[in-house]
């Protein structure tokens, strides 16, 4: 359910964010799963470009208001 809802909003979402897809089922997934020590999915995590976690939403699934509201959490430089 996740992954529809962010693929409706990829227009709206693109060149503001880049969206990585992280899979358990993905065995060189399971290092980013421990860096960002996720224990529930699915899980939504804003990062900067060098991978530093900015804000993360609680495991579940998350509508679209909630995603624009982490988007814009993002800080202006």
């Amino acid at each position: 359910m996740q992954n529809n809802i962010l693929r409706e909003m990829a227009d709206e979402l693109s060149g503001k964010v880049d969206i990585q897809y992280v899979q358990t089922t993905v065995p060189a997934d399971l290092n980013i799963f421990n860096q960002y020590g996720v224990r529930g999915l699915p899980t939504l995590i804003l990062a900067d470009a060098g991978g530093k976690e900015i804000k993360r939403l609680s495991p579940g699934v998350k509508g679209s208001d909630e995603i624009r509201l982490l988007i814009q959490s993002i800080p202006q430089s």
